[in-house]
């Protein structure tokens, strides 16, 4: 059985996890930790990228990046499909999803490694907010006008890389004060579509599990 290297607090990992969840593949997967930690010995051996998430196939060979993991799921089980139907709706969707990945996430990391106020770059986290405005400009403009998901009324591969990254900007709205997903409907729109997913909930509770064990409380 394929086994997934993930953990709670990766948008990344989440995002496979997520689409696990709603093609209904949690007996077909198996999840873990990467064995000995992302640099051992064991853990390069499977993937030399040393990073997660990482697919390890039944035939040994280990697939890394998230997109390219939502990816082959879906070419390997079409059950519950999340690639949209139609090549311009589908195109669509790996660009909301390509946008998310370079130019939304990255973003993100300042706000996170300067969560503790008194360690706090207010540069680096303005540049951060700034970043995650930009990019949530580009990608509301290739929403579904009407949704409510990202690319029409169901969930896709590109609600897949947006949902965990939505919950990480949530925090860091609410930590820092901010209010970045309010000014942007249909992002705003997708996000609280989510959270009344049972999948998506299931994600975001795996989310805030992560962050307590990393912040602590």
């Amino acid at each position: 059985m394929p086994v997934l290297y993930s953990s709670e607090l990766s948008p990344y990992a989440a995002r496979v996890r997520l689409a696990v969840y709603w093609k209904g593949l949690e007996n077909r997967v198996v999840f873990d930790a990467p064995p000995g930690g992302l640099k051992s010995e064991e853990y390069l051996a499977i993937n030399p990228l040393g990073k997660i998430p990482a697919l390890r196939l039944d035939s040994g060979f280990c697939l890394p990046e998230s997109e390219l993991i939502v990816e082959y799921l879906e070419d390997q089980y079409p059950v519950r499909p999340l690639r949209p139907a139609g090549a311009e709706n589908a195109a669509r969707a790996r660009l909301v999803a390509r946008i998310a990945d370079l130019y939304l996430a990255p973003g993100l990391a300042p706000l996170f490694l300067n969560a503790d106020p008194s360690k706090r770059d207010d540069a680096a986290v303005d540049q951060g907010f700034k970043t995650v405005a930009k990019a949530l400009d580009d990608i509301e403009g290739f929403l579904d006008e009407t949704g409510p998901w990202a690319i029409g009324t169901q969930p896709s591969t590109a609600d897949c890389a947006l949902t965990p990254v939505f919950w990480f900007i949530a925090w860091a709205d609410a930590w820092y004060e901010r209010s970045t997903l309010a000014g942007r409907p249909a992002c705003a729109r997708v996000f609280e579509k989510a959270r009344t997913d049972a999948a998506a909930s299931r994600v975001f509770a795996e989310l805030e599990r992560g962050l307590k064990a990393r912040f602590g409380g």
